[in-house]
């Protein structure tokens, strides 16, 4: 298994995934929020950044993304991996 930076193509099956699994919740109660949000992480270099986890010959496995987030007991801006689907 590889990561690699989200690409366009995987974005549907990633959505589709994800809101099969979490539509209860807000941050992926429609399809049109979850394609929003992969929008942005397409869109640059900054954050958020999704990735995807790909087989040796680069077929969809799963996702996860990255996330800026800053805790009073730990400085600097620590990264954190959330919600990984594989």
């Amino acid at each position: 298994m590889n990561i690699c930076r989200l690409k366009p193509e995987f974005v549907e099956p990633l959505s589709l995934a994800l809101f099969e699994e979490w539509h209860d919740f807000a941050p992926w109660s429609s399809m049109d929020k979850i394609r929003a949000y992969y929008a942005q992480c397409l869109n640059g270099d900054g954050l958020p950044l999704a990735f995807a986890a790909v087989d040796n010959e680069g077929r969809l496995m799963g996702s996860a993304d990255w996330s800026l987030m800053s805790l009073s007991a730990i400085r600097p801006v620590l990264l954190y991996l959330k919600h990984p689907i594989l």
